[in-house]
């Protein structure tokens, strides 16, 4: 239950900051993280590879804007970005 308490707080965490953003694109690196493994507020469960399929999936339309992008640069070990596949 613990997890799944955390695992929903990312998803909203992530579904706000895209709301709140008026770009095409909204760009991590320039933004507090999304989700990260040291997260000091505990949302660490959505990898940075998969970053645009989630803010996708998690749309509440299906309709992006703007879609949340890759890292630039991998950050944190076994988190891969993937940023080359976007």
């Amino acid at each position: 239950m613990v997890e799944t308490k955390y695992w929903n707080a990312n998803i909203q965490y992530l579904k706000n900051e895209l709301a709140a953003s008026n770009e095409l694109l909204y760009i991590p690196d320039e933004h507090e993280p999304i989700s990260s493994f040291s997260n000091k507020e505990l949302r660490r469960y959505i990898f940075h590879a998969l970053y645009p399929a989630t803010s996708i999936l998690f749309s509440d339309t299906y309709e992006q804007k703007p879609l949340l992008t890759n890292y630039n640069e991998q950050n944190e070990d076994s988190n891969y970005t993937f940023r080359h596949a976007l």
